[in-house]
């Protein structure tokens, strides 16, 4: 995540070293690694395989207290995000399922439409600056996001 901007999803009920391994390549690719990557004390986070590739692409993993989640605020706000604004409306059916809504969420909602209070009321992906036009003579677009559970407002050219 990089200003408030989710990279990266993926889901796996049975996460391992390698499955993880993985998703930080998908997450960094061309070496664009992070400085740092804070965890929890997860075993697939302390496996030398990860620490290894940690090491390998110049990034310092930072393992939080345990049962510190307060020690990864961003991590748990955007969890505490998708947990109320899709899982309490959505039952996912199987994991192929979940991972679709998530891109789904991140990519036409979450980045380019939801606003972040701590990026001042500003989204993830900056909107297009539209020049200023009288309410009655503006015209909006209303896109249904995940078949309508949320909408986004665009305005009409």
């Amino acid at each position: 995540m990089g200003q408030g901007r989710i990279v990266h999803t993926a889901v796996t009920d049975s996460p391992n070293q390698f499955w993880l391994t993985q998703q930080f390549r998908i997450a960094t690719p061309y070496d664009r690694a992070p400085k740092y990557i804070v965890h929890d004390n997860d075993p697939v986070f302390k496996s030398r395989n990860f620490k290894k590739l940690l090491d390998d692409s110049g990034v310092k993993g930072i393992t939080t207290g345990k049962e510190a989640p307060w020690q990864n605020p961003y991590a748990e706000r955007v969890i505490g995000s998708i947990r109320r604004e899709l899982l309490d409306y959505v039952i996912p059916m199987n994991e192929r399922h979940l991972e679709k809504m998530l891109q789904e969420y991140v990519s036409k909602y979450y980045n380019p439409h939801r606003t972040h209070q701590g990026l001042g009321g500003a989204t993830p992906i900056p909107h297009p600056a539209y020049p200023p036009t009288k309410m009655a003579d503006t015209t909006l677009v209303a896109t249904p996001v995940l078949n309508g559970l949320y909408h986004t407002l665009e305005k009409a050219s």
